[in-house]
């Protein structure tokens, strides 16, 4: 993870570079002395000579930066989806992870040729660069993989864990890939950075064939069966077995397959019974099976939308289309800001690739510091609900915002950033809410829709960033940062609404939380605590003496 985010972000700020060049040189038709000069120039803003110039550049650039997103995103919307089935059915990793590093490797590959050659005209990008990056999944293909492999690798008391380490490393990628970058880039050129790169990506391709392993369908098994039942339900001693099997979920503990284990003689009796309707309803096992594989395609993107959508108590359903909103404004923001940042900083402040850089590296130092730091902070230890964390996030990204749009010098970008440090909590808090709504047997359909929305948003987020950079180009060129911030408004209003709504008890998840099963009815007049509490004392008695059954 922390390798391919390195060569990733190696080429982050060079590749925007890249392509500016030739649209001045090759698709403008300018000079290499109009150019250089336009490259060169540390007060762009005050110069009435490069002013047209610099609005012409600057307009076709957000407008490949539109075409590049859309190419980007084209095929991960519906790759994500297929493969992410496939690996789920045939519990393979392996294969989903190789295609989306080679789409990487071959991005890469096409970018070398693009600086080998400077006459190729900017389109040409497109097609050696971002399609492939799309044929192979690009991010949403390579993140489905990667977390699926360490999920299905490692036991659920230490995913959580585990998964927080995955992010943290990945988020370190971002500072070292940039730093790096920026410096081969005054070492070598273009050329050193995408050959740094293109090695990185070769290096991941060849470490995930040879030597990273598939996870062995033994071990699946074994992560996913032991002491806990399908939904994690501790059923490791005698008493939960107990009021587990009690509730009718004794199937599975029924047809354990473990001839040295002794079952307590009562859940032998519930077995034997079990064990006739089982056998009956046998002669129809594989054809019950081959239908769910067939279905699953459909469950997967019919069925998350019908989770969604469908009557839930305590407001739960209006919880989630909330969710859903908050997920949606994000990520445009996110998108349409990552395309068009670095020509605002050009524009208005005329900084070059190692300036942007630094900031990009700061920005990302200060995210780690929120995810390992701030979110902590307000979680453990002040105790805040998670509607309130997302409060706290939606306002660190409006005041950082606003920061950057209101900056009258490049220094103010850095004050913006330090505000920013809550921001990262935004999501963190809108995804842990989303666990909360629903069950856990829907939270993988959740979390596919989730999945499926980030996957849309760069279709219609980066053209408006586009349209509305481009519009106020000569006039407000910060005004897709006063966009953000009207957008990280409307989420701030979400999560209030939420909040309050859990303060007067209007929403509750206590009741979806846990998923736990319910003791089974007792005859009127019967104490249920007496008669539960009696069946483990029942069974010890029957079994040092069996003529009592």
């Amino acid at each position: 993870m922390f390798l391919q985010q390195t060569a990733d972000t190696l080429t982050y700020v060079i590749y925007q570079n890249l392509f500016i060049e030739k649209i001045c040189k090759i698709d403008l038709g300018y000079g290499q002395a109009i150019c250089d000069m336009y490259e060169q120039s540390t007060n762009i803003s005050g110069s009435d000579f490069l002013r047209p110039l610099m609005n012409q550049i600057q307009t076709r650039s957000s407008e490949f930066s539109m075409y590049n997103s859309l190419v980007e995103n084209s095929f991960p919307v519906i790759l994500v989806l297929f493969l992410g089935v496939w690996s789920d059915q045939k519990k393979r990793r392996k294969p989903t992870l190789i295609l989306s590093l080679v789409g990487k490797l071959v991005r890469t590959l096409g970018l070398l040729l693009n600086a080998y050659f400077p006459s190729w005209p900017s389109w040409i990008l497109l097609i050696t660069a971002a399609l492939p990056h799309s044929l192979g999944g690009a991010n949403a293909v390579f993140q489905m993989s990667a977390f699926s492999y360490i999920s299905d690798s490692t036991k659920s008391s230490s995913r959580t864990w585990r998964i927080t380490v995955v992010e943290i490393f990945w988020y370190l990628g971002t500072p070292v890939g940039l730093s790096l970058g920026a410096y081969l880039f005054q070492v070598g050129g273009y050329l050193c950075v995408f050959g740094a790169s293109f090695a990185c990506h070769l290096i991941g391709v060849l470490y995930t064939i040879f030597v990273l392993p598939e996870v062995p369908s033994q071990e699946l098994k074994s992560l996913n069966s032991g002491k806990h039942n399908t939904y994690g339900t501790d059923i490791s001693s005698q008493e939960a077995r107990i009021s587990y099997e009690s509730s009718g979920s004794v199937g599975s503990y029924c047809h354990n397959n473990n001839t040295n284990e002794k079952k307590p003689l009562l859940v032998n009796l519930q077995c034997d019974i079990k064990e006739k309707s089982h056998i009956e309803g046998d002669t129809n096992a594989s054809e019950s099976e081959t239908d769910d594989e067939t279905s699953t395609v459909y469950e997967l993107v019919i069925g998350s939308v019908k989770s969604i959508v469908k009557s839930r108590p305590k407001y739960m359903r209006e919880c989630l289309l909330a969710i859903c909103a908050i997920w949606l404004l994000y990520f445009s923001s996110s998108h349409g800001e990552s395309s068009m940042k670095y020509l605002f900083t050009r524009n208005k402040f005329s900084w070059r690739e190692q300036q942007f850089s630094l900031w990009t590296i700061v920005e990302a130092a200060v995210g780690v510091i929120g995810l390992t730091a701030v979110m902590p902070l307000c979680n453990k230890i002040l105790k805040l609900s998670d509607p309130l964390l997302g409060v706290i996030g939606a306002f660190s990204r409006i005041s950082s915002r606003l920061c950057y749009a209101l900056a009258p010098t490049s220094d103010y970008l850095y004050v913006g950033t330090v505000f920013d440090a809550g921001g990262v909590m935004t999501t963190l808090a809108a995804r842990t809410l989303a666990s909360k709504c629903v069950p856990r047997n829907e939270r993988g359909r959740i979390f596919a829709f989730l999945g499926c929305i980030e996957a849309l948003v760069p279709f219609f987020a980066v053209p408006m960033y586009s349209f509305i950079y481009t519009s106020t180009l000569k006039t407000v060129p910060s005004s897709i940062y006063y966009t953000s911030t009207g957008i990280y408004t409307i989420i701030f209003i979400i999560f209030g609404l939420i909040f309050i709504g859990l303060k007067m008890k209007i929403i509750g998840f206590s009741d979806s939380e846990t998923n736990s099963p319910k003791l089974p009815d007792y005859p009127t007049g019967t104490s249920t605590t007496s008669s539960v509490e009696s069946i483990p004392r029942q069974i010890s008695s029957a079994n040092s003496d069996p003529n009592k059954i």
